[in-house]
């Protein structure tokens, strides 16, 4: 037989270089997971700070736009107001301009 109390820490070391080896693959198979699962988890988060972010903008740019088309809305009707006063003075100086035509040819006649 063969003796092996000659090579025993031989064996050891080799046995213990072959355990080494092997959980330090699964530790850096498990780090690169952690890392992988980290930068993901970093990503959702960002992503979720975004939407929450674009839903407050959403809601201001919608208050904004009910805001513009009230504003919008009373313009066309102050719009709408001086329009109608515009033309109401518009036919009261066409019709002074009348009278006043009439009136000039009444003072001619007179001379």
């Amino acid at each position: 037989m063969i003796d092996f109390s000659n090579y025993y820490s031989d064996i050891v070391l080799a046995i213990g270089g072959v355990f080494a080896y092997v959980g330090g693959r699964k530790m850096k198979t498990l780090d690169e997971k952690k890392a992988g699962s980290d930068a993901l988890n970093s990503m959702q988060n960002a992503y979720n700070e975004f939407v929450i972010d674009q839903k407050e903008r959403y809601q201001e740019i919608k208050e904004e736009l009910v805001y513009v088309r009230k504003e919008l809305s009373d313009v066309k009707n102050e719009s709408s107001t001086l329009i109608q006063e515009v033309k109401s003075w518009k036919t009261k100086h066409n019709s002074l301009k009348k009278q006043l035509d009439k009136c000039k040819e009444d003072f001619k006649k007179t001379l």
